[in-house]
């Protein structure tokens, strides 16, 4: 039975192409896919053992801990997800993979082969195909890690603002009380 964590980003591509356009042979297509068989060939009796295999794709992808080394097809990749040290190139190339529907481009932004610093000495377009064979809930964790990052930080000063509110004299109360509500309207909180 697979699972979330059983799918590749490449996989994932695959799937989200075969649901936005779904026809007789989805289903079969996509058990084609996770399982390496032929589905529509198969003996009912042999079909059978596949049934329910995708109930896992009505499910929320799990959020992991991001690690600080990947090994992925045999090369070791360190992430840098530390804030202190991800280098100014690294943030203008990840703002500007920002509207791609292609998780690979910034992710490649913090995947750097050991032994090399970023965007140096390395085949950036290699670390895009490699990236492709990473699970997908990791995908997903990595993607969003700035969204949860900001999401903390925004918490984080949200209380400051209301513990000061309390010292504020009254005519900047009211200025701090309507940034609050602004900031508690917005939904960054989702991928807490």
């Amino acid at each position: 039975m697979k699972d979330w964590k059983d799918i590749t980003l490449k996989q994932y591509y695959t799937i989200k192409e075969l649901l936005e356009e779904p026809d007789d042979y989805t289903t079969y297509n996509i058990i084609d896919l996770l399982y390496s068989v032929d589905s529509v060939n198969l003996p009912l009796t042999e079909l059978k053992k596949y049934s329910g295999s995708l109930e896992f794709l009505n499910k929320e992808v799990p959020v992991v801990n991001i690690k600080p080394q990947y090994k992925i097809n045999g090369v070791t990749y360190n992430s840098n997800f530390n804030l202190t040290q991800v280098t100014a190139a690294q943030f203008i190339d990840y703002q500007n993979y920002i509207g791609t529907e292609h998780f690979e481009d910034y992710l490649s932004v913090f995947f750097i082969p050991e032994g090399h610093q970023y965007n140096d000495g390395y085949d950036i377009e290699q670390v895009k195909k490699d990236l492709l064979e990473l699970d997908f809930p990791t995908v997903k964790s990595v993607a969003f890690f700035f969204t949860i990052f900001l999401a903390k930080l925004q918490n984080s000063f949200l209380s400051y603002l209301k513990k000061d509110l309390r010292k504020m004299k009254m005519e900047k109360r009211k200025e701090i009380e309507e940034l609050i509500s602004k900031l508690e309207k917005t939904n960054l909180e989702l991928f807490q």
